[in-house]
C-alpha cells in the first residue's frame, strides 16, 4: 500500500511539473522598482537633483512603467523594453488607461520629465547593482536608486 502511495505522489508530481510552466524573468538586476534621482544634460553640463521628486520606474519581465507622482494627473506610461548588450531600449510608449485601454503617445514632450526624449530610446546601462542604476543617452545620464 505505501508502494502504491509513493508511486502515485511521485506520478502526481511529475505531472504537476510538467503541466506548470514558470512565467520567469532573465532581467536579473534591472526587475524591480526604481526612484529617479538625478538627471545629468549632457550638452550643458545641468545637473538636475530630484531626490524629493517622486519619479519611478518599474521594471518587470518585458514591460517598464515609468510614473510621474508629482503630476496631479498621476499618469503611467507603459514601454516594451529590450535589455541586451549592455543596452536598455525602449519603445513602444503607451499611456495606461485601464477604463478605455492604453493610448499610444504621440507627443514626446510629455515622457521628458520620466528622461525619456525618443521613440525608440535606447541607454547604454553605465552601472546596474541591486540598489543603483545609471543609464546614458548622448543628452542625459539618469540615476536611479532601487526603491
Amino acid at each position: 500500500m505505501k508502494t502504491i502511495i509513493k508511486s502515485t505522489v511521485l506520478l502526481l508530481s511529475v505531472f504537476l511539473a510538467i503541466g506548470c510552466k514558470l512565467d520567469t524573468s532573465h532581467n536579473g538586476k534591472l526587475d524591480g522598482y526604481w526612484k529617479l534621482t538625478t538627471v545629468d544634460t549632457l550638452q550643458t553640463g545641468g545637473i538636475s537633483n530630484l531626490t524629493d521628486a517622486s519619479i519611478f520606474w518599474a521594471v518587470e519581465k518585458d514591460l517598464l512603467v515609468a510614473r510621474d507622482n508629482n503630476d496631479p494627473g498621476i499618469r503611467e506610461y507603459v514601454f516594451r523594453f529590450v535589455n541586451a548588450d549592455n543596452t536598455l531600449s525602449l519603445s513602444d510608449a503607451h499611456l495606461y488607461n485601464k477604463v478605455t485601454g492604453n493610448i499610444a503617445v504621440e507627443d514626446l514632450s510629455v515622457l521628458a520629465p520620466l528622461g525619456i526624449n525618443h521613440q525608440p530610446e535606447v541607454f547604454k546601462i553605465d552601472k546596474l547593482s541591486s540598489s543603483t542604476m545609471t543609464l546614458s543617452t548622448d543628452e542625459l545620464r539618469l540615476s536611479f536608486k532601487k526603491f
